[in-house]
């Protein structure tokens, strides 16, 4: 340390170079090295405030370049532009009219063909109403032949039992007669010629001399007409079918009345 007690700072040394004991057998020996000054020493200066840097700036983003405006499209194009939205326009109107007009006459079709059946199921009808009034009447008509063929066969039938058992008339006579109040007497008794003569024959019987016999040809075989003072009772085979046959249809048919005989 040197006498005056200031410690030199490492930065502030220049060169130094080490020195050595010379040696005693050099004829001359050599002169000891000149120690350089040493620097003062510099005391270090106060450091200067650092002052803060001013606040940076905002960046300024370059303007963009403006983008070149569309080229206007030419004569050329503006027609093509028309035509393609004219067809458009057309092809938008017809669709638009084709589905419109399906629609009308799919209803106007629909409203037809219903009037077009209506009338025709009324034609059906009508034809067969037609047919049916002719069916109508030939069922009346074949009903009324029936009835009247049941008739002839029950009259052919009871005419044909009459005459295989010729005596029934006794008692047909015998009945009828029972038939008139007491007080009308005597009896008047019309029968048809075979059966009178039959009747005859028979005269011994008391009842029969009592009775008044009287040929009336217009008489069937097996009926009589009895008739006493203001009393008559139809006895004859033709009133008695029609009573029967009235009963089974349930009323008496004009035709199937009894007859007076003529």
């Amino acid at each position: 340390m040197s006498a005056s007690g200031r410690v030199i700072p490492r930065d502030a040394l220049g060169e130094v170079r080490r020195w050595e004991l010379p040696s005693v057998d050099d004829p001359e020996p050599p002169l000891p090295p000149q120690a350089e000054p040493a620097p003062e020493a510099v005391e270090p200066e106060p450091a200067a405030s650092v002052e803060a840097p001013p606040p940076a700036e905002p960046a300024i983003e370059p303007e963009p370049e403006p983008e070149p405006l569309p080229a206007l499209p030419t004569l050329e194009e503006i027609e093509a532009i028309q035509r393609e939205a004219q067809a458009e326009g057309y092809q938008a109107g017809f669709e638009q009219g084709l589905a419109e007009g399906r629609e009308r006459g799919h209803a106007t079709g629909l409203a037809a063909a219903e009037a077009e059946v209506r009338a025709q199921l009324a034609a059906l009808q009508g034809g067969l109403d037609a047919l049916a009034a002719p069916l109508a009447r030939l069922d009346a008509a074949v009903e009324d032949e029936l009835v009247q063929l049941v008739i002839a066969i029950a009259r052919q039938f009871v005419r044909r039992e009459l005459r295989a058992a010729p005596g029934e008339i006794v008692a047909l006579v015998r009945e009828t007669v029972a038939l008139l109040p007491l007080a009308n007497r005597p009896v008047q008794v019309r029968l048809h010629p075979d059966d009178a003569r039959l009747l005859r024959d028979r005269g011994g019987s008391g009842e029969v001399a009592a009775w008044t016999l009287v040929d009336d040809p217009t008489l069937a075989r097996g009926g009589c007409v009895v008739e006493a003072a203001e009393s008559r009772i139809d006895a004859s085979v033709e009133a008695r079918l029609n009573t029967v046959i009235a009963t089974l249809l349930g009323g008496e048919r004009d035709e199937d009345a009894p007859h007076e005989p003529a």
